[in-house]
């Protein structure tokens, strides 16, 4: 009975150290957007303070109304054609990707690997390098 506690504690704490790792992969992720949000609220002058500040000490909320109110800048037009190049870039992606699985999974014929491979290797090259 003992062996069997003891393979789970073992178990219990490296799920433990697992998720701990985890945590700390998306806390990693989400530091460049809490920072830029964080800078989003600074002044000018104290955007780019050393040592950096975390939370910014006047905060000014200000900044998001002036951006959406500048006459040189047209905020909503500019948001307008955001949404519809990503809807549309997503959706094109996901049915386009859709019927390649679709043809990958269903159809079986000679190289079909190879071509695969391939394919693959082309969707993880990133855009900005082709």
């Amino acid at each position: 009975m003992s062996e069997i506690a003891s393979r789970s504690e073992k178990s219990s704490s490296r799920l433990w150290l697992v998720h701990a790792a985890l945590w700390g992969v998306c806390f990693c992720a989400l530091l460049p957007f809490l920072w830029m949000v964080s800078t989003s609220f600074k002044t000018l002058d104290h955007a780019m303070d050393f040592p950096p500040q975390i939370l910014p000490s006047p905060m000014v909320p200000g900044n998001y109304y002036d951006v959406i109110t500048h006459e040189r800048a047209n905020f909503l037009l500019w948001t307008r054609n955001t949404l519809i190049v990503a809807l549309l870039s997503v959706s094109g992606t996901t049915l386009s990707s859709a019927l390649v699985a679709y043809g990958f999974a269903k159809v079986r014929f000679r190289g079909r690997g190879v071509l695969f491979a391939i394919m693959l290797s082309t969707m993880m090259i990133p855009f900005p390098v082709t």
